[in-house]
């Protein structure tokens, strides 16, 4: 059984903990080091199944952002299609950024690269795919984008507007 500190905890194994903790959930197919030997078990749950708990909440609200930021294009493929493919776009390119609204940004060109048919010129359905994902990943950056909210202008015929 390990050894109970009481003093305060160690910042260095923290900060090492951490990380580990990040990349396992983010990185699940590439493990650096078991979720046995870092996390404890239970007699009902095992580190693995446990730490597979945060994995999959994780995954979902990314998938959950996902549909938020490409509705349409969620709506044409399906929820299965849609979620395989937005996946394997989080997990090409993990967002670096704390704002889910940046999540989609590349994921046109995932789809464009990993197309069903990438040796021919893509059909008609395919480049409507591609290209209505780059439509609503414009248009989300259009409507987060900073506004005029901090000019002094507002809106046309009101005080202050042109």
């Amino acid at each position: 059984m390990a050894e109970r500190r009481t003093g305060p905890p160690d910042a260095t194994a923290l900060t090492a903990l951490q990380t580990w903790m990040q990349h396992a959930i983010v990185s699940p197919r590439h493990p650096v080091t078991p979720a046995a030997d870092v996390l404890a078990g239970t007699a009902g749950l095992s580190a693995e199944h446990r730490l597979g708990i945060y994995r999959h909440g994780y995954r979902r609200r990314l998938l959950e952002a996902m549909h938020a930021l490409y509705p349409v294009l969620g709506s044409l493929l399906g929820a299965e299609v849609f979620e395989e493919l937005a996946l394997g776009h989080v997990e090409a390119r993990p967002s670096r950024s704390p704002n889910l609204s940046h999540l989609g940004a590349g994921f046109a060109d995932h789809l464009a690269a990993h197309r069903p048919d990438p040796e021919e010129p893509p059909e008609p359905w395919v480049r409507i795919i591609i290209d209505l994902a780059r439509y609503e990943n414009a248009f989300a950056e259009v409507y987060d984008g900073p506004g005029t909210e901090e000019d002094d202008g507002g809106r046309p015929g009101e005080p202050g507007g042109p």
